[in-house]
């Protein structure tokens, strides 16, 4: 059984500054509750796609594949404007039906040659230290297909990586500008890819 740990996730002085802030809002309650009730009810599409952008960098602009654990994927799911993700119901879903769709991929049938993985290095295995179906994913990109992976440097995002067989061995980082993601080693840019 996991324990739970008390830990203080904010700073009580600059809560302080938050608490003082809000106090200047007094109203009655019951109508003030009325007011609000109306702006945060289930939110509708345009607000679940306003969210799901917030909270994933929409780089390179061309429509790209994502794989990665599940519990990562909704926001690129809702955007399937911008990303092409797979969902089999759980009925159909087998791991041979899952390692043809990794075949598909690699082999270019849905037109891009750029995949993006939304991992962690420890999301790829269970309790027991086997892989998880994600890590089934990328062993089979990596080893069987000779897809190159680079890991998206990003303060904000840790767990965004890219792979492709299009991009130089050599290529060691990821540099990120207006026009996409540009692959390069440590002394000069090898070429805009994606």
């Amino acid at each position: 059984m996991e324990k739970l740990q008390k830990k203080n996730l904010v700073n009580k002085q600059k809560c302080q500054l938050i608490i003082n802030e809000s106090n200047k809002y007094k109203e009655d309650k019951k109508s003030k509750c009325e007011k609000i009730s109306k702006y945060f009810t289930s939110p509708g599409l345009n607000e679940i796609i306003l969210c799901a952008k917030l909270n994933v960098p929409l780089i390179p602009k061309k429509k790209q594949i994502v794989l990665g654990t599940t519990k990562y994927l909704l926001p690129y799911i809702i955007l399937n404007k911008y990303f092409i993700t797979f969902a089999a119901a759980p009925k159909d879903w087998t791991l041979k039906l899952n390692y043809n769709l990794i075949e598909c991929i690699c082999d270019k049938y849905f037109g891009t040659n750029t995949i993006r993985i939304i991992t962690t290095p420890k999301d790829l295995v269970n309790v027991e230290n086997n892989y998880r179906i994600t890590g089934h994913e990328l062993c089979l990109i990596k080893y069987k297909y000779n897809y190159n992976f680079y890991k998206l440097e990003s303060n904000k995002f840790d767990n965004i990586y890219f792979c492709s067989d299009k991009l130089p061995k050599d290529c060691k980082k990821l540099i990120i500008n207006e026009k996409g993601i540009i692959f390069c080693n440590n002394k000069k840019i090898s070429g805009l890819y994606l």
